[in-house]
Parts: C-alpha cells; structure tokens; sequence
C-alpha cells in the first residue's frame, strides 16, 4: 500500500496504522496457506466440541445441578472480562502482522511490552476488586448457604486463571501475527484435551465440583508456557521487558481496539443477558438449564465461524482489486453455505433433542425443559450465525462500525421486549413449576428478539452491499430452513423406534447415532440440490482428485 492510500485511509477511519516508511521495505514471511489455516481451525474447534460434549455428563454424575450451575455462571462472569481485552487482542494480531512484514522486531517487542503493560495493569485491579464484590454477586445468584464458599472459590478461581490467559495470552496473538496458526492450533487442541482427561481423573479421585476449576487451571498454565515457547523459537530477537514500554504503542490498542472492543462487549451483553436474568431473577438452576439447552446450538456455531473468517482476507483482496459484483457474489454465496451448513447442525437439534439430552445427561425428568430450550434456541441462534458473513466482509473492506451495528439493534429490539417481559413474568409460591414457566416466557422473548434483530441486520448488510431482499433471502437463507423439514420427517418415522427405550441411555445414544448418519446422507442431498452447476463441478472436480490419489498410493 502507498503512502498516499495509507494516509487516505486513515482519515476515514481515524485509526493508527505504522508508517511503513519507518522501515526499509522487506519480503513478507512466507506464512501458511490459507487453507492450511482455515483446515487447522476448523479442526480444532470440531474436536474441541467433540470434547466438552463429554464434559458435562461426567460432571452431573458427580456434582448437582446446583454446583453445574454456578460453573456455568463462571463462564458468564469471565466472558465479560474477556469482552474487554477483545480490542487488545485484535492489535496484537493486527500490528505484529505488520512489523512481521517490515522485519522490525523492535516494535514487535515494544507493542508486546507496551500489551503487558496494560493488561497486566487491569488483570491486578479485578482482581482486587472482584475479591471485595464477590460476596454481593454469590447472594444475589441466590445460591444455597451451604455452597456460599465454594461459589466462592470456583468464581474468583475461574477469573484469576482467566486473568493470566488475557495477560500471557498475547503470545497466542502474537503466533496468529505471525501466521503461525497450525502451531498455535496444536497447542490449543493439546491444551484442551489435557484439561478434558484431568476432568475426567479429578473427578474419579473426589475432587469434587473442584476438579473443573484444577483441569481449567492446568489448561491455561499449560498453554501459556508452549506459547511463550514457541513464540520465541518463532521470532529471533523477541523480547519484553518493562524497559520497552512505549506510549506511542498505546494508540494501537485504544484506537484500533476500540472498535472492536465496543461490538464484542456489546455483543457479550445482549448474547448472554437470558443467562444473567435467569441467575439474577430466578435461582442458579436455571442457569444450569440454560447451559445445557444453549451449548449444543452455541458450539456448533464454531463450526460455520471456523469457515467466515476466511472472508475476512478474501474480502480485503476484492475490495482491493475486484469489482463490486465480485464482492456482493461472495458474500450472497458466504451466507448460502453458512447457512447450509448451520441448517443441518440445527435441524438435527431441533427436531431430536429430547434424545439428545437423554442420551447425553439422562432421561432424569429434570433436565426436560433443557431439551425445550435446545429446540427454541435453534432457529434463533442460525440466524444470529447467518449475520457472520457480513461482519466479517465489512471488517475486511475498512468498515468496522458496519459491524457494530448488529449488537446495537439487538439491544434495541431487546429493550422494546422490556415491558412485554415484564407482563410475562409472574411472580408468587409456584415453586419450580413457576420458574420454569418463567424461564420458558423468558427464552421465548429472547429468542423472538434474536431473530428479529439478525434480519433487521441482514437486511442492512444487503442494503450496503447491494443485493436484493428476496434474492438473499432466496439463495442464503431459505436453503439452511429445508434440514428442518429432513428432521421433522426422520423424527415421525423414528418415533415408534425411540419409544420402546425411551429412559434407557444407551439404546437412545445407539439409535441416534444410527439416525444421524442417515440424516446427514439425506441432507448431502439437499445441500447438492441448493448447489450451482459450477459448485457441482468443483466438488466433482475435488472428489476425483481424492480418488486418484488414493489409487496412485494403492498401486505403489
């Protein structure tokens, strides 16, 4: 980029870029593909959720609802305070790229030392603070007595380990400036796994609801020394040290953060705001219910996420050098297979999930309106996914506020929901059956408020990049609905199959095995139906390749 683009640029969005005439002008490092990256992420995140599928089983043959609550309401509490190093970490990746490109190592370690400095810096005030409030936020979660301590224990242990990770972290970011995504996600997955096998081995020694809290710790202890690691070996020269703590740096992670600070945090509070009614208003059971129907529709999102962020570089590339067309055919095509590919994860939940949870928790009645909430949270959540495609394209042409603008009509509509919550909600000695048709009144709304705010934005988003209502609509979101329909048939021919062992785990996790693969086969069919000529091609063209390499290597 010339000097005269760099300064055009930053006048529009008043953000701090380096000088690259500060440094003689190098070859850029010869980083992975984007395919090795893309295909190292996506399987990363498949068999991180392979693995917390097995997490909370384990956990309720061990722990209480109650206890499994109050874990979950510690991934609430630090998911704020990791909303608030969100923009931090986006500088890293940013401006470590950059000065990797310009081989100017100095500044590499000075934005490092100059990150260290603040988070460290804020990590220590939480800290304080958390400890002196934590009283207040166990009250008000309404937790039993005699649980008071080890809520106690399990938040602010949760949000120190969580501290170190947004400190130490910042090597992770600085391997994923440098490209080195596969390394990074190697660490990552051995991380996790660890974690999940100490899980496993805690509990089997009696450990109790503590051994969440020491697997987690072993993680992040673990993951932040290989990071530091390789980054070193990764970077000759690399150092941190308070000396090298440089204001100048600053206004990368104020300004440039800021953006993104603002939308993921704001993001964080209307995505999990059910939660925090739920454990406020209600009692921490709720939370626990609202963790087990949210995860399986939450974490199948990272599977289509995985893909979207390969647009963000793609996008930069057309708005570079390719036409408008070009641009707006990406991105209609981008939400085509998004949705496609979160339709079926969505249709599969929707429709079984009643088999879902009794094959994964049990068929204890208490955990029936988990199964309610995983079907509601469905059709909600893929469309919440289906505006992934147009923040990552608007990140990746220079128009971060674009992007801000999905939390900011999330709250809004969230907010004209207040009075119609407010009417719902219904207050007396109903006991449990009373907070549970609460929380039902409370899911609907939310969900209602999701959906309508995701195609508010979607209709934003095709306003900016020139695409038709009905032609979006057409082809990216009514190809992801047909799953559903797959699933309601495959659920009314399997009904008198499930019904002899309905309350036996085993059989029911059998038979729904058996039942999701013939769904996926039937979907292979829908997706190849919504699929281009040109699309069926590649895909042709890609399995013929597969083919003959294979039979290239048999013959050898």
């Amino acid at each position: 980029m010339s000097t005269d683009s760099t300064d055009q640029h930053l006048a529009i969005d008043d953000i701090p870029h380096p000088d690259p005439s500060e440094q003689p002008e190098v070859p850029p490092q010869q980083g992975t593909s984007l395919q090795m990256n893309v295909a190292a992420s996506l399987l990363a995140n498949v068999l991180y959720l392979v693995s917390r599928l097995f997490v909370a089983p384990v956990a309720l043959v061990y722990i209480t609802l109650e206890m499994w609550g109050i874990w979950g309401f510690c991934f609430t509490l630090i998911g704020y305070f990791g909303m608030g190093a969100f923009g931090i970490s986006n500088a890293y990746i940013r401006f470590v790229g950059v000065y990797s490109a310009q081989g100017n190592i100095d500044r590499i370690n000075r934005l490092v030392s100059s990150g260290l400095a603040i988070t460290c810096s804020a990590a220590t005030a939480v800290m304080i603070g958390l400890y002196f409030s934590l009283d207040w936020i166990v009250n008000r979660l309404k937790v039993s007595p005699e649980l008071h301590e080890t809520a106690f224990v399990l938040l602010y242990g949760t949000v120190g380990v969580f501290m170190l990770d947004l400190t130490f972290g910042a090597f992770q970011y600085v391997l994923t400036g440098l490209q080195r995504i596969v390394a990074e996600r190697v660490v990552f997955i051995l991380s996790f796994m660890l974690e999940w096998v100490l899980i496993i081995g805690l509990f089997w020694f009696g450990h109790g609801v503590y051994s969440l809290l020491y697997a987690f710790a072993a993680r992040y202890i673990f993951s932040t020394f290989a990071y530091v690691y390789i980054t070193y070996r990764a970077l000759p020269g690399f150092k941190v040290s308070p000396f090298l703590v440089d204001r100048t740096c600053f206004d990368y992670f104020i300004k440039f953060g800021g953006v993104v600070q603002a939308t993921g945090l704001l993001a964080m509070f209307v995505g999990s705001v059910q939660r925090l009614v739920a454990g406020f208003v209600m009692n921490v059971e709720m939370v626990g219910l609202f963790d087990l129907g949210e995860k399986f529709p939450r974490m199948a999102t990272a599977i289509p996420a995985s893909v979207n962020h390969a647009l963000f570089p793609a996008a930069t590339a057309l708005e570079q050098g390719g036409t408008p067309k070009e641009l707006s055919d990406l991105y209609v095509n981008s939400g085509r297979y998004t949705s496609l590919i979160t339709g079926v994860i969505m249709g599969f939940l929707a429709c079984f999930s009643f088999a879902i949870i009794a094959a994964w928790v049990g068929p204890d009645p208490k955990f029936f309106l988990a199964a309610v909430l995983m079907s509601m949270f469905t059709l909600p959540v893929q469309f919440h996914t289906l505006t992934g495609p147009a923040s990552s394209m608007f990140k990746g042409i220079g128009k971060p506020w674009r992007e801000f603008m999905f939390p900011l009509i999330h709250l809004g509509v969230l907010i004209l929901f207040v009075p119609l919550g407010i009417y719902l909600f219904k207050t007396g000695e109903g006991g449990t059956e009373l907070q549970q048709q609460n929380t039902i009144n409370l899911s609907i709304l939310v969900c209602v408020a999701q959906t309508i705010a995701s195609f508010i934005y979607m209709y934003y988003a095709n306003a900016k990049f020139g695409i038709s209502q009905i032609r979006y609509f057409v082809h990216a979101v009514a190809p992801g609905l047909v799953p559903y329909l797959v699933g309601l048939v495959l659920l009314f021919a399997t009904k008198p199959i499930f019904a002899p062992y309905h309350g036996d785990r085993w059989p029911t996790l059998a038979i729904l095995v058996v039942v999701g693969i013939v769904y996926v086969l039937l979907n292979m069919g829908v997706c190849w139906f919504f699929f281009r000529q040109e699309e069926r091609d590649r895909v042709r063209g890609m399995a013929n390749k597969g083919l003959a390499a294979v039979k290239q290597k048999l013959g050898r």
